[in-house]
């Protein structure tokens, strides 16, 4: 169960397989035959179907479908049963590698918020499962040619679930609902397939036929488990495009459906985070690659759209945000598409988001998979990973780790956020004894230079690992110094013992050139394929009134009305910050700072500069403390004509 694990990869793109349901026989994945040559099928539209209650209906028209596309964390609960005691997978969107489509559902030894099932013994059963409403197949029988296929991968980006009989074979199980005793009010199972663990491999494509009369009535259901470690984050298994319909054969395995998957790396690689004064003052736009498949038998020629806008500071970008690439894609294939000009810098005045926008344009069977949306900030934090931890990462020696930034201008490191993956480590070499790594302590640590004993700053009293409540919950851990920062440096952590501390490892976006760990007094890159899950904060990048430790009841001021017409605006205080004096400055969006007042105490209105042209400007509120601190909040101000 230790951290960073291995990724192995082979060949195939798609392979099928099936299994015969007559009877009450269950074949094993190694006794599956798989099809040698993929045909095309008639069959019905794939997001043809609608979500329905609790019982969805089902008939020769309207199949059920999922392909896990959609943006929230969880299954659709329209579709799977979530509620209840129930522990379900959650949907990852890089964790599995080349997926049919993007998303998928991810199923490991881990809860929905990412906790161990346990955590004080080492232990195995059933893990995750996905259990379907119930699907009303009481009006068909066998002789409508009723099927399930779905896509299924183990590892992925994350942990291989083993096959090392006869002790340790972890398994994915699917089961059927029958009817064969309808006086008992408990569910009665029937496992179809079972497939055993092993290295990563490219997804397969399983067929399942409907041959039994038992499975034709209106409380069917699916139910998809993995057996395995119930100690966390490990024995990964990735299920995909779920597929229930009437009238298929073992030659309907391909699908007239492009999908745009994920972007490989970042527009501002190796950067997925910039503090934006940092940005103002850098070059940082890259060519970046984007992952698409192609699901269908036949070659497909759509185009792959690439924008970038701001969802969240709605900053008017210009120039070259938008591309376009015209693809000819290969049967059954999941392609990398390079788009070679990067994106035109950008003036950015304030936080932003750059949300990269990947569309694929050809008019397909399922069009709810044909858009990706990427953030990449553009605040305070810099950050090299994508936001969701593929392993974890630790050392078995009470040594340093971190993570190296450039800076393009001076600034101050004042906070450290670090995403740790629940962990359960053995304390003794038997694993008689176990620990839980929450609230194990450590100490931040800063680098300015390339050296373990080079320490710039080091926590005293040390930090605890905390988990958060949600799954890739990144914490932020303060300095209690604020530390200036130029040039190169590297931020981490000291670990305090040799259990391995579990902080989050992204292995999308590949950055071991910036990822060292102290190996017997030798700052050592990582070389894993990969990136911590350590962010800085700094000061500059970011609204200043967080910069220092908030008061029990923080001061905040709100400029209204917001949009204005360019006349009066009015001040509304909250806190009881004591202050002595105040300025209001006014920025146009290139930065030059067009207007300032200065005021005793707390102005109720203020007269704004006449003649203002419409459009978005900056406010600076910059306030005097008692204290002899200075104190910046910023807010956005729409003029409007």
């Amino acid at each position: 169960m230790n951290m960073v694990y291995r990724l192995l990869c082979v060949c195939c793109l798609l392979c099928v397989s099936w299994v015969n349901t007559k009877g009450q026989s269950l074949l094993s994945d190694d006794q599956l035959r798989e099809v040698p040559q993929l045909q095309e099928a008639h069959h019905q539209p794939l997001a043809g179907r609608s979500a329905g209650a609790d019982t969805l209906a089902f008939s020769a028209s309207q199949p059920f479908f999922d392909d896990f596309s959609g943006s929230s964390l969880l299954p659709d609960s329209s579709k799977w049963m979530l509620r209840g005691s129930m522990a379900y997978p959650l949907i990852s969107r890089h964790l599995a590698v080349r997926p049919p489509s993007k998303g998928v559902a991810t199923f490991d030894g881990a809860d929905s918020q990412g906790h161990a099932y346990v955590q004080i013994s080492l232990s195995a059963g059933r893990a995750d499962v996905l259990r379907t409403h119930c699907i009303d197949l009481s009006g068909l029988s066998p002789a409508n040619q009723v099927a399930l296929s779905f896509f299924l991968q183990p590892e992925g980006l994350g942990n291989q679930p083993d096959n090392r009989p006869p002790g340790n074979v972890d398994e994915f199980k699917v089961f059927f609902a029958d009817n064969t005793d309808p006086g008992n009010n408990q569910d009665n199972l029937r496992e179809v397939l079972s497939v055993t663990g092993g290295p990563l491999r490219e997804f397969r494509q399983y067929f399942i036929p409907l041959t039994d009369p038992a499975f034709f009535h209106k409380g069917f259901y699916i139910q998809f488990e993995s057996h395995g470690s119930l100690n966390g984050y490990l024995d990964h298994w990735h299920l995909d495009y779920v597929y229930l319909a009437a009238n298929r054969t073992t030659a309907d395995t391909a699908y007239h459906d492009v999908s745009a998957l994920y972007a490989q790396n970042s527009p501002l690689a190796p950067y997925s985070a910039i503090p934006f004064r940092q940005y103002q003052q850098g070059s940082f736009m890259q060519p970046f690659q984007v992952y698409v498949s192609n699901l269908d038998r036949q070659l497909v020629a759509p185009a792959l759209a690439a924008s970038i806008q701001d969802p969240v500071g709605q900053t008017p970008f210009q120039g070259t945000f938008q591309q376009a690439l015209s693809l000819n894609l290969s049967p059954y294939t999941r392609s990398p598409i390079d788009f070679e000009n990067p994106f035109s810098e950008q003036p950015i005045l304030n936080n932003a988001a750059l949300q990269l926008d990947l569309e694929v344009e050809l008019g397909d069977e399922v069009p709810q998979n044909d858009v990706v949306h990427e953030r990449f900030r553009l605040d305070s934090v810099f950050a090299y990973d994508d936001g969701e931890a593929d392993a974890a990462f630790g050392l078995n020696k009470s040594r340093g780790f971190g993570v190296q930034y450039d800076l393009t201008r001076p600034d101050t490191l004042v906070a450290v956020w670090i995403s740790f993956v629940p962990t359960v480590n053995c304390r003794t070499t038997d694993c008689g004894s176990l620990v839980y790594m929450q609230n194990e302590a450590f100490r931040l640590t800063l680098w300015n230079k390339p050296h373990p004993d080079s320490t710039q700053y080091k926590q005293i009293s040390g930090s605890r690992v905390r988990y958060g409540d949600s799954i890739n919950h990144f914490v932020r851990y303060a300095l209690d110094i604020p530390q200036p920062v130029s040039g190169r440096f590297w931020v981490g952590v000291q670990q305090l013992t040799s259990l391995p501390i579990g902080v989050g490892f992204d292995r999308t976006y590949p950055n071991d050139a910036f990822m060292y760990w102290d190996s017997s007094g030798v700052w050592t890159p990582l070389r894993l394929g990969g990136s911590l899950m350590i962010r800085a904060e700094l000061q500059n990048g970011r609204d200043l009134s967080t910069a220092v430790t908030p008061a029990a009841d923080p001061l905040r001021i709100h400029a209204f009305p917001n949009p204005n017409r360019g006349s009066m605006l009015h001040l509304q205080y909250q806190g009881k910050t004591q202050w002595r004096s105040y300025r209001l400055s006014l920025f146009a969006p290139d930065g030059r700072m067009l207007w300032q007042d200065s005021f005793e105490g707390k102005p109720a209105s203020i007269a704004l500069p006449a003649h203002l042209s419409a459009g978005l400007y900056l406010l600076r509120h910059e306030v005097s403390l008692a204290s002899g601190n200075t104190l910046y909040l910023h807010e956005k101000l729409l003029i409007q004509p």
